[in-house]
């Protein structure tokens, strides 16, 4: 069995540590994202959850069915709502998750 010098251990050991604390911040800082993202889509968490959910390490949009996205509708509406300075009708006011 090989031997460590002298403290090396101890360097790799805390280096360890170092490595697991900071997958556990990054991974609590995912949630949280997740959390305020969740939230700015619906207020309800029900609701909101079957839009954006975690699997392992990777962020689900949409798992319980299909994405449709139609970037030139948005635009159109974001540009509607900009020129009719009107907030009610920018395109994430009328989503529905």
């Amino acid at each position: 069995m090989p031997v460590l010098p002298m403290g090396v251990a101890s360097k790799l050991s805390r280096k360890l540590e170092e490595q697991e604390l900071g997958l556990r911040a990054a991974s609590n800082n995912l949630r949280q994202a997740l959390h305020v993202a969740r939230r700015t889509l619906h207020p309800n968490p029900q609701i909101a959850s079957r839009s954006l959910s975690l699997s392992g390490e990777q962020l689900v949009i949409c798992p319980e069915g299909r994405l449709w996205v139609d970037v030139e509708t948005f635009e159109d509406a974001a540009a509607s709502a900009r020129r009719f300075r009107d907030p009610a009708t920018y395109p994430m006011r009328s989503w529905r998750g």
